[in-house]
């Protein structure tokens, strides 16, 4: 079945994944390989790139070339995680990690708008192998389009910096949206209905170790209502001083690892890029 096949109302969730391993099938049958092999092969090189992406951002935001011992530092753990997760995850950190070199090249030397624009959307793609992945990427880009808001006051000529941000950001999110909801649908009718389905979701990730799963769902509003106001007021501040996008990016990923362990396993990105550049600082 091609791609084409699965854009059946019931099938066409699943589109877009197919979509992305649907080359590698096509190569495997055409070189007469085994699908397996073909598969491992491209593992292959989503890791090399996503060291190389993760290895650029530390570069842009050190401003020189790593030592061989920070490329090893995130090389090691990097092969480890690849060899250890779920095949299709890699896309996912492929995906998250173009997402986030992409912003910090942009912070520091901006890329041409249709440039911007391909790179996010390729790397949003990516992510949609996994409903967790994909959610903490559209997070994580509209808290980057939040915090670049400060700097439509500033007349210092930076808004002009963070005007391809500003844009590209919603476009690439409303391009995205339909995926984006019946993904979260999908998941949320699989554990259940209404806020119970949240809760549910929580056994599937972190949550499982924090007790979340055994909280009613009135406990779970007041949590929410205990914990909002505190959060957005950090954020609003954050956004005040510059969002600092490595200590962002973290707790982005910590929040939606509670409802999905490989979800959490993308805060490595954002932790290596803090523990190579010891930068928790660098905003936008």
């Amino acid at each position: 079945m091609t791609p084409l096949g699965l854009l059946h109302p019931v099938l066409k969730l699943h589109f877009f994944r197919y979509l992305l391993v649907y080359p590698i099938l096509y190569l495997s049958d055409t070189l007469s390989l085994q699908h397996q092999l073909g598969f491992g092969l491209t593992v292959c090189v989503m890791f090399h790139y996503t060291c190389r992406n993760l290895l650029k951002t530390s570069q842009e935001i050190v401003g020189k070339t790593l030592s061989a011992n920070n490329v090893l530092l995130i090389v090691v753990p990097t092969l480890a995680l690849f060899l250890s997760m779920n095949g299709r995850i890699s896309f996912a950190f492929l995906g998250f990690s173009v997402i986030f070199f992409t912003i910090v090249k942009q912070k520091k030397s901006p890329i041409k708008f249709f440039n911007l624009i391909s790179k996010i959307s390729f790397g949003l793609l990516l992510t949609s192998v996994s409903t967790g992945a994909m959610s903490l990427s559209v997070i994580f880009l509209l808290g980057v389009a939040f915090g670049t808001l400060k700097s439509t006051f500033k007349k210092n000529g930076i808004w002009k910096r963070d005007l391809g941000l500003r844009l590209a950001n919603p476009l690439i999110l409303l391009a995205f949206f339909p995926l984006f909801v019946m993904s979260i649908n999908k998941n949320l009718e699989f554990f259940g209905s209404g806020i119970q389905s949240l809760i549910n979701m929580t056994s599937h990730g972190l949550g499982l170790y924090l007790g979340l799963d055994a909280l009613s769902p009135n406990a779970l509003i007041i949590c929410l209502v205990i914990l909002t106001p505190p959060t957005l007021f950090a954020l609003l501040l954050a956004n005040y001083r510059g969002l600092p996008l490595p200590i962002f990016g973290l707790f982005v990923t910590i929040c939606c690892g509670l409802f999905g362990l490989s979800t959490l396993t993308l805060a490595y990105i954002p932790l290596v890029t803090i523990l190579i550049t010891r930068s928790l600082y660098f905003r936008i």
